[in-house]
């Protein structure tokens, strides 16, 4: 579905395989699962509270072990955050 210029507030908004375009979000809770893609583009979120999944949360969960192992592993996951500051994700295609 998708969503253009539109106001959220103090709803559970689910991310997967939605679009928002131009929405505003206030004190909503927002859920992302990895289930699908979505789309965010020129969104506005004030006092939100972020929520991750299912395969999300495997992947964070995942991440932050990885992190906690220190050396190399830690080093990678900082490299990975800086990718992702600057909007540049390096994926692995099968």
């Amino acid at each position: 579905m998708k969503f253009i210029k539109q106001t959220f507030e103090g709803k559970k908004v689910l991310l997967d395989g939605q679009d928002f375009i131009n929405c505003t979000f206030t004190k909503c809770h927002i859920e992302y699962g990895g289930i699908m893609g979505v789309t965010l583009d020129g969104n506005r979120f004030t006092e939100c509270t972020w929520g991750f999944t299912g395969a999300a949360a495997n992947a964070i969960g995942f991440m932050a072990a990885l992190y906690a192992q220190g050396g190399e592993a830690k080093s990678m996951i900082e490299r990975t955050f800086d990718s992702v500051r600057i909007g540049k994700i390096v994926t692995t295609k099968q």
